[in-house]
């Protein structure tokens, strides 16, 4: 029988082999620091690899951070950082193996270089702002005009963004005057869903970009880790291509982001975004009302100048009126004396050639007389001969018709052997139908005449 050992003996002789292999010097990783949690006064997590493409883990361990080094590690962490230790932060750890043989494989952390954490941060800002810039479209949205005026601005932030409150505290006092009206499109501002979040709400604002001035991104606080999110190729892509521009309020004073190097204009916090808008909606309705001001001023000077040029030049053409007036009528009178004069040898010349031509007219009517009344009788005369001859033709014509109707009368009829058929009153009968309606009839023949009694619409 082979020599066996029991399950903790071996594994004690593991926890040997390791503590042998590896010491206690400690070795310095780079890792993902994830479900970083604390418990009493320690901490727990796990550190993970991820493949560069796919993102999958390819390497995981738990890890420690016991309280006798807890707290100079974290402090350390902040003082550099400006921020806490939190899950998801890229890390250089300096680790030390540990096995447990009810716990297994862990890593005590002892120590942590927080420059790393910034370098990896900046690292990569840097790689996205080189893709952006190979793509040629990195500098196109911060190269588009600040707009003049805002009338419609679309709002891309969290319902629980810290920064909102104050910034629609200002927005809100617009609206209600009728300056600017703010659309707002959710999105999350932190977490590992917020890039895609905000690549989407950039999309929905895309499609309507005719209808806004500028495209505002805010959100309050929080820390640089949180603002790790927005250092996305996705969203930051689309703030390049976007066609208007695009305000950034996301993060403090000394911290930046991707967004904020491509973007129009980027402010410290939401509030001084909002200041912004406002400022040049105020400097707009300030300009207006200096250049109305002046507009009357200058109107108001130009009405003043031109009242007394005119009054200048009425004054001048009324003199120079009454001058061509009282040349014009003097001109007139002598005109007058000379056309009087005129006029009476023209009126003794006139009134000679009209008696002339009287005269003349006169003795050419008489001889027009003459000759018509010659002409008149002689028509006449001829009118009557052929009144004449045609009252003859119509007169032997009338006798030849009368012989022709008298050889057609009734008597000549009835001697051809017809008869005529009357009622009582004695008009004429012609058809079956009017004889069916009389009591009695009278057929009168060439001889003599018949009376016939009808019944029940028969003659008998």
């Amino acid at each position: 029988m082979n020599e066996s050992l029991k399950l903790s003996e071996f594994l004690e002789l593991i926890k040997s082999t390791i503590e042998m292999g590896f010491g206690y010097q400690g070795f310095w990783v780079v890792a993902e620091l994830s479900e970083w949690r604390k418990s009493g006064h320690h901490y727990y997590g796990e550190l993970i690899e991820h493949d560069g493409i796919s993102k999958y883990p390819i390497a995981k361990i738990r890890c420690n951070c016991w309280a006798n080094v807890a707290n100079s590690i974290l402090t350390k962490f902040k003082s550099v950082t400006g921020e806490h230790l939190k899950s998801d932060m890229k890390v250089l750890f300096k680790v030390a193996v540990n096995y447990h043989i009810s716990f297994g494989l862990s890593l005590n952390i002892v120590d942590i270089d927080p420059s790393f954490t910034l370098g990896d941060r900046e690292a990569r800002k840097i790689g996205i702002l080189d893709t952006l810039t190979k793509e040629g479209i990195v500098m196109k949205n911060k190269e588009l005009e600040l707009p003049l005026d805002f009338t419609n601005v679309a709002v891309i932030t969290s319902s629980t963004a810290a920064g909102k409150g104050d910034f629609f505290e200002e927005a809100q006092k617009l609206e209600t005057l009728g300056l600017c009206k703010f659309d707002i499109y959710e999105a999350l501002m932190q977490g590992k869903d917020c890039a895609l979040s905000v690549t989407k709400a950039f999309e929905k604002v895309a499609k309507k970009a005719s209808n806004y001035d500028a495209i505002v991104l805010i959100r309050g606080g929080g820390s640089q880790a949180d603002l790790d999110w927005f250092n996305n190729t996705s969203p930051a892509r689309l703030v390049c291509k976007s066609k208007i521009p695009v305000l950034i309020g996301i993060g403090h004073e000394r911290d930046s982001t991707v967004l904020d190097d491509i973007c129009t204009k980027s402010f410290d916090t939401p509030s001084k975004v909002i200041n912004y808008i406002a400022n040049v909606i105020i400097d707009n309705a300030s300009d207006a009302k200096y250049n109305y001001e002046s507009i009357i001023k200058m109107t108001k000077n130009f009405v003043k100048f031109n009242k007394a040029k005119l009054e200048n030049e009425y004054d001048t053409f009324r003199s120079q009126l009454e001058n061509y007036l009282n040349h014009l009528d003097n001109k007139i009178n002598n005109e007058y004396k000379n056309i009087t004069s005129t006029g009476k040898v023209l009126v003794k010349g006139y009134s000679q050639i009209i008696e002339s031509k009287y005269k003349r007219i006169f003795e050419n009517s008489n001889s027009s007389l003459k000759y018509y009344n010659q002409n008149v009788t002689g028509q006449y005369k001829e009118l009557m001969n052929y009144s004449k001859n045609i009252l003859n033709y119509y007169g032997s014509s009338s006798d030849y018709l009368y012989r022709q109707i008298l050889s057609v009368s009734i008597e000549p009829t009835l001697k051809r052997g017809f008869s005529i058929t009357k009622s009582r009153e004695g008009k004429f009968i012609t058809t079956k139908e009017k004889a069916s309606k009389q009591k009695n009839l009278i057929i009168v023949y060439s001889d003599g005449i018949v009376n016939v009694e009808v019944e029940n619409g028969n003659a008998e």
